[in-house]
């Protein structure tokens, strides 16, 4: 298993560590997400019937508005919420968010963002601003 190590910035502390559910394209947890199973319900998003239940979740961002704060906060009390959050651009509905659902949130660069591949086992330290990606073969 080759493993490299990213550094992020924290934005939310706290470690955690998941599968990479990886998207070049934004999601909207209030209207593309239902907190209750855990799952992407918008057809057109390309995480579309995924379960994000336990997986970092890494894209560029969010869209939406503050209603992603509850839907992640719901998510979390049902046990369905992503482990952790690894974004390259950091809205103030999502900081909420996970501050309340204490899910680890990293901010990366571009470059960095390029590296981590759906599928990659990832293990965050957002207190420290490290992500440890690991790749089979």
């Amino acid at each position: 298993m080759k493993t490299q190590t990213l550094r992020g910035r924290k934005v939310i502390g706290g470690k955690a560590s998941g599968e990479a559910a990886v998207s070049a394209t934004a999601l909207c947890f209030r209207s593309e997400f239902n907190p209750i199973e855990g799952r992407v319900i918008d057809s057109n998003h390309p995480l579309y019937d995924r379960i994000l239940t336990g997986k970092v979740v890494v894209m560029p961002s969010t869209k939406g508005s503050s209603g992603n704060t509850m839907f992640v906060r719901i998510a979390s009390l049902e046990g369905k919420a992503p482990a952790a959050l690894i974004h390259k651009e950091i809205d103030s509905p999502l900081v909420l968010a996970c501050a309340i659902a204490n899910i680890p949130l990293v901010q990366i660069g571009e470059t960095e963002f390029g590296l981590i591949q759906d599928g990659d086992w990832i293990e965050v330290d957002a207190d420290e601003g490290i992500i440890e990606v690991k790749r089979k073969g």
